[in-house]
């Protein structure tokens, strides 16, 4: 009898602790399933970085090949500029015989007078997101001097150098490691294509460089571009979009339609709604408090989310970058409110509503690893155009700002703004002041949801503009006619005509 009992005790206890060794490896186990997986988690890594480094770009290049003698690139499609630029300053921040010194203003400026290339962004870069892209810690005494990159400045002449500027201190950097071969090769290349585009610099900003001959002028922009907005609230397929959001079946998701012919859904915490005019607006609660941001770790999360919800649109040929980064709190929570905008043709694309101007095509609102607000409103190819090459000759910026009636207007909002009265200023001064006002001059598509050159439906047409800001104002001319159509001055847009 006692035996029994001891076999039975003995049988109970090796079946307990089966099941606790049982349990053991199920707990063990996923560290060592995943693992085995490392090399696809990296390859996740890398690709997340590719896609980051590619959002968070220069957004236009300044080829300086010695002299008076530029071009201006919009695009790094052709020669993978960012990319071999991003080797040689990873390169640099390893050297062991790194220097720097602080330069001021007149020595940034007489660097460009030499063979180099300028990277300028949109939007100054983080120093610590800006590590991250080159994939390489930044020196401590760069970290100590400035907080956020806005150009890049790579010397390529007799001596070699890097300056980084945050638009106020330029801090030059110097080893014997620096290795730049080539990137010269690719310079030469773009020096000798024909296709290249000449300018000149201009005003007081040290950014600021034009076409100034007509024959020199190379940019391949289209005359007019036919659009539709990328999402209609009306098309068949709209329930899978929600589907896509909340990744649930219809069934379990609330569907509202608008006497407007906007469509809300609802899920739980989350909302999206697609608007009549192409917008979309995804909205999420925070649960849990987020008491530090963090950019690297924001960025990411808000680039895969697009990626996952309506995507990039890399298969339309858009290209999209990051155009400003601002600080947000929701409730105790801290984050960020990224703004994307995006390009054809190298042009960046400004889009109008019937209201006002929209300050982003993609916006997000984004707490570490949770999106609180997508907001996307984007206007696609209706139809695919061949490249050719056009016979209509782009007018050069300086020769719009000699047309009369676009200089006379510009004289009268600069005088408006500054308090000025135009009878007590010399004509020299005043064309002096103006032309050192100039701080900005760029390509673009301009759309506008409300008026259309072309007497389309409204919204169809994107137009290329030169945009030119001058003391802050923003005016629009048509590259072709040289005809003003667009001016704007804080928060008052002013559609002028076509």
């Amino acid at each position: 009898m006692i035996k029994e009992r001891i076999k039975t005790l003995l049988l109970v206890s090796l079946f307990i602790i089966s099941i606790f060794l049982a349990n053991q490896i199920w707990i063990e186990f996923p560290d060592t399933f995943m693992s085995s997986f490392s090399v696809n988690s990296n390859l996740e890594d890398n690709t997340e970085e590719y896609i980051l480094s590619d959002i968070v770009s220069p957004e236009k290049y300044l080829i300086n090949f010695g002299g008076n003698n530029h071009t201006i690139l919009y695009s790094d499609n052709d020669y993978e500029l960012w990319e071999k630029g991003r080797l040689i300053l990873a390169k640099i921040f390893k050297s062991e015989q790194l220097s720097y010194k602080v330069i001021d203003d007149n020595q940034f400026r007489k660097n460009k007078d030499n063979i180099s290339i300028d990277y300028y962004f949109a939007q100054e870069i983080h120093i610590y997101l800006f590590s991250k892209l080159i994939q390489q810690d930044v020196a401590d005494f760069v970290i100590e001097k400035i907080q956020s990159v806005k150009n890049i400045h790579i010397g390529l002449g007799k001596d070699k150098f890097i300056v980084l500027s945050d638009g106020t201190t330029h801090i030059k950097l110097t080893s014997s490691d620096l290795l730049v071969s080539e990137m010269i090769k690719t310079i030469n290349t773009i020096k000798c294509d024909e296709e290249q585009t000449k300018v000149i610099t201009i005003g007081d900003a040290l950014n600021v460089y034009i076409p100034i001959n007509s024959n020199e002028i190379k940019y391949d922009l289209r005359d007019n571009y036919f659009v539709k907005n990328e999402i209609d609230s009306k098309q068949k397929n709209i329930d899978e979009i929600a589907q896509n959001f909340f990744d649930k079946d219809l069934a379990h998701i609330t569907k509202m339609e608008e006497i407007n012919d906007s469509v809300i859904y609802l899920y739980n915490n989350q909302s999206l709604k697609i608007y009549y005019n192409g917008m979309v607006e995804y909205k999420n609660l925070i649960k849990e408090p987020i008491r530090s941001r963090e950019l690297y770790t924001s960025l990411n999360t808000a680039v895969n989310f697009v990626s996952n919800h309506l995507g990039w649109r890399q298969d339309l040929g858009l290209g999209f970058y990051l155009k400003s980064i601002e600080n947000i709190e929701w409730e105790g929570s801290k984050g960020y409110r990224l703004k994307f905008m995006y390009k054809i043709d190298d042009a960046q694309v400004i889009l109008m509503d019937d209201k006002e101007t929209i300050q982003a095509p993609i916006e997000i609102e984004v707490f570490n690893e949770h999106i609180k607000m997508y907001r996307r409103q984007i206007r696609i190819n209706e139809s695919a155009f061949p490249k050719s090459k056009y016979s209509l000759e782009i007018i050069p910026p300086l020769e719009i700002l000699k047309m009369e009636e676009n200089y006379q207007y510009i004289i009268e909002k600069y005088l408006a703004k500054n308090n000025l009265d135009g009878k007590e200023i010399a004509s020299e001064e005043l064309d002096t002041r103006i032309l050192s006002s100039i701080n900005e001059v760029y390509l673009a598509y301009f759309n506008n949801a409300k008026q259309d050159p072309y007497k389309n439906e409204a919204g169809k047409t994107l137009v290329p503009v030169w945009v030119i800001d001058v003391d802050g104002m923003t005016f629009m001319y048509h590259m072709y006619s040289g005809s003003q159509i667009f001016w704007e001055d804080s928060e008052i847009p002013q559609i002028i005509g076509w």
